[in-house]
Formats: C-alpha cells, structure tokens, sequence
C-alpha cells in the first residue's frame, strides 16, 4: 500500500500550525515529491536456529523537485525536530506520530544538487515492534492500513483505577471487550477518542461500525458515532461535525462524509443513545473505502 502512497503532511509538533503538504504528482513540475519508505527490523539470537525480532528501523525519504519557499522556510524549521506524519493512498491512510508518549520520526533536511535541484527530507525512527503503550492506550507507532481507529488495539488498559478503551481518553461507564473483539457500552456510556493527526480538508471519508445487538421494546439499543474535526489549535471546526446513529437492529451502518476547511486533527465521541446495553464491533474511519460493509 505504500508504494502507492501520494500525499503526506508533515507537522512541526513544536509548532502545530506549521504543516508542510507535499504531493506525489509525479510531472516533473516544481513541488512534485516522490516518496520511498523502508522498514529494517533487528533481531536478537534465542536459539541456535531461531532469532527474535524486537525492534524496527522506519525511513521515509521524500525527494521534492524544489519546494515553494513558503514550505522551504517550514521545513527548514523542522530539521532535527521531532514530527507528526500522515498520509494517504488509493485505497488507504498512513500515519506516523501520535499521542505525546509515543514515538514520532526525526526530520532531517538538506537540498540536493544533481542534474535537477531538489530537496532530500529524511524521516527516521526506531520503535519497538507491535503496539506500545501511550498515554491513550495501546497503539501503533507508525500505522498503514484502511482504517484510521486500527492504530489502537481493541483492548483495553487501566489508568487511575478506571478501565479505558485503548484510543479513547474519557469512558464513562464501558463494560468491556466480549468475543469477535466486541464492545460493550452500558447505559449512558460516552467515550472520547483522543486526536488523531490527519490534516486533508476536502477529503471523502466513510465511517462505519457494526452494530451487535437489537431493541426489545420498550427498551432502545441505540448508538451515536460523531466526528469532530479540529484546526491546529484544537479547537471544533463549526459546521464540521457529523454523526452516524445506529439503527436499533443488528447490523452494518455506514456514513459518508467530507473532511471540512481548517481540518488538522479528527476527534470521535462514541455515546450509548438508548436506554439498555449497546454493542458494537468493526468501527472504522476510512479514506472513502466500503469493504468494511461484509461485516
């Protein structure tokens, strides 16, 4: 998926307004970037036949037939910082960085003079392989896939004597993970997902969950699913928010939507609406993808 990635946005994370888009037009034209990532693991000797894998070496390198000197000035700011990354594919999203504890690539940058002058950027961390705890659960570092909420495990972790949804920074009242990684929210749970890095205004998205279980009157199994898209400074986009409500019967549903101006980081709130149980599995946010409606 990676080798077809086309567009990447670079964040100064010392400077959350400070975003560098960069595109894979690939036309020779100022501005076009193409982008080559690689990852190395290393492994340790356990056995005289076996070795062990505990680590991986991430490199990104973006080469930019010349830059504008609006986004020079910008990377120039970054080099040697420690960035955020996102990105996306024809058929999935990308992301790099994430929650303050967890791992973000180093940024290096230096022009390039060959036959053509360009810009060399340089991305590069070592992570630990699989999900590593941050301070919104169990995620992944670096994250490739078609689904945004798949860079946190379906699991749950405990913080302050509470039990979270790894993801998720505020729960009111969920009642755990059951089979086929199902989750239970009792009545008049809410959750909250931490920000999730992923700056393209204009994009279509599609989100969708499948719900578990149905109403038996008068009783309602009812879930509400609402996207908040925030600028840089984290504040709520008006007019950007949108909401997916469950149909009270077992089943897919499914909502497309359009990332709004001024999107830099998406938040999800996750309510139980009716008045028993509510369960759920499958939750995904996708760059206009459908596949998860077999479910």
């Amino acid at each position: 998926m990676l080798n077809l990635l086309t567009n990447v946005a670079i964040q100064d994370t010392t400077n959350t307004a400070n975003i560098v888009y960069l595109d894979n037009i690939m036309t020779g034209v100022d501005g076009a970037a193409t982008f080559g990532y690689s990852v190395t693991p290393t492994a340790l000797q356990v056995t005289d036949n076996q070795r062990q894998q505990y680590k991986h070496d991430h490199q990104l390198d973006i080469r930019v037939l010349r830059a504008s000197g609006a986004d020079l000035t910008k990377l120039q700011a970054m080099d040697g910082k420690r960035v955020n990354v996102a990105g996306y594919t024809p058929d999935g999203v990308f992301i790099w960085g994430g929650t303050p504890t967890v791992s973000k690539p180093i940024l290096t940058y230096k022009p390039q003079f060959d036959e053509v002058i360009a810009d060399q950027i340089l991305l590069t961390e070592t992570t630990p392989i699989g999900y590593v705890f941050g301070e919104a659960g169990y995620e992944l570092p670096v994250h490739a896939g078609d689904n945004l909420i798949s860079k946190y495990e379906v699991a749950t972790f405990d913080y302050g004597g509470g039990i979270y949804l790894s993801g998720f920074i505020r729960d009111t009242g969920m009642n755990g993970i059951g089979s086929n990684y199902q989750v239970n929210l009792t009545t008049g749970d809410n959750l909250l997902s931490d920000l999730i890095y992923f700056p393209f205004p204009g994009l279509s998205m599609t989100m969708g969950v499948y719900q578990a279980n149905e109403f038996t009157l008068p009783d309602i199994a009812e879930g509400t699913f609402t996207i908040y898209p925030r600028n840089a400074a984290g504040s709520i986009i008006a007019g950007g928010t949108v909401s997916l409500v469950t149909g009270q019967v077992i089943g897919q549903n499914t909502l497309d939507f359009t990332l709004p101006a001024g999107t830099v980081y998406i938040e999800v709130e996750v309510t139980n609406s009716g008045n028993e149980e509510f369960l759920f599995r499958n939750f995904y946010i996708s760059h206009n993808r459908s596949e998860y409606s077999r479910f």
